[in-house]
């Protein structure tokens, strides 16, 4: 799950025992859309499993939101922001990023226990391959990374053998801000391969399949999942960042194939799209329109209103404790 500090758990405790938080949670306007990425069974390695929730800290999510709030279809939510009505504060819709195995399987038979409606973005081009993203694959490999030494993708290195906890954290960040903004997407791929060599290419594939957290869904699942009603929502083609580091070609890919692949295997077109990263750029966000989405789903943090823009909605992320997410969601 993802890091809170110590000051941040005891703000929380402090408004929870004053009643601060309940306030905010009367007063709160507009409806949230909760963002998660992977439920697993226990989380293994913390800083690789940030963004990954605990089979049972989900399901007393899910639990509280069926008791607290109302969860409704992400549709109920997109009628009420194009019609400008009225959006009832205890509306939640659940939406799950990056089409992951076990959102498909841990995450959903939860979700079916409690008959929740929910969403599943998908990265269309990456299902049924031997890939998974490329953000969880190069997390994977710094996290188990044996050399001494590690190269950045500016060309430089650093002394990976030598640096602390903390110290790996600030590189492992600094490389994914140079990886999603700085260099072209022919590079950050490069980049990756190259990763992978100096591990050992053989043994990535097999550990990494041995791990299977981040192991994709297959379009099998994906169908089963669309019977039982779960909305599917497009989540780029290969979930590259919607910026600069691409071409108009490489970005119109990223926009316009994921339409053309759940045509191709699902018999049918998504009406939503959520921002791989939540990053996009003016090309992107007009394209996205142009190429017939109804809405798109950001990382931007905060409530939906009535009237609000349906190509920028925003969303509150879920990957915390129950007490954490109940903070969150009511200061969205």
């Amino acid at each position: 799950m993802q890091y809170v500090s110590l000051k941040a758990k005891a703000a929380c405790w402090v408004r929870g025992a004053i009643g601060t938080g309940r306030r905010y949670e009367k007063e709160a306007m507009g409806a949230v859309i909760l963002a998660y990425h992977g439920v697993v069974e226990d989380i293994q390695y913390p800083q690789l499993e940030r963004y990954c929730v605990p089979r049972d800290v989900f399901r007393r999510h899910i639990r509280y939101l069926q008791r607290k709030h109302a969860v409704v279809p992400l549709a109920e939510i997109l009628d009420a922001v194009r019609t400008h009505t009225a959006i009832d504060r205890r509306w939640v819709a659940i939406t799950m990023d990056d089409g992951l195995h076990n959102q498909a399987t841990i995450a959903a038979e939860i979700l079916d226990e409690f008959s929740l409606p929910w969403a599943i973005a998908v990265p269309t081009r990456l299902i049924g391959g031997d890939r998974s993203i490329p953000t969880y694959e190069l997390d994977y490999l710094l996290q188990f990374w044996t050399e001494s030494s590690l190269s950045l993708p500016d060309g430089s290195a650093v002394a990976w053998h030598l640096l602390g906890a903390h110290q790996r954290q600030a590189v492992r960040a600094a490389i994914k801000r140079q990886l999603l903004t700085s260099v072209t997407s022919v590079m950050r791929e490069a980049y990756l391969e190259s990763l992978k060599a100096t591990f050992g290419s053989e043994r990535f594939r097999e550990s990494f399949s041995r791990y299977g957290v981040f192991q994709l869904a297959d379009w099998q699942q994906l169908r089963d999942l669309r019977r039982a009603g779960v909305e599917l929502l497009a989540h780029g083609a290969t979930h590259r960042p919607l910026n600069d580091t691409l071409t108009l070609s490489e970005l119109l890919v990223e926009i316009d194939a994921p339409r053309r692949h759940f045509q191709e295997f699902m018999g049918f077109e998504p009406s939503g799209f959520i921002l791989p990263h939540g990053i996009a750029d003016a090309r992107a966000n007009e394209k996205i329109g142009e190429a017939g989405y109804l809405y798109c789903l950001t990382s931007r943090v905060g409530r939906v209103s009535a009237g609000a823009d349906p190509f920028g909605l925003p969303r509150v992320d879920g990957e915390y404790t129950l007490e954490i997410l109940r903070q969150h969601m009511a200061r969205a």
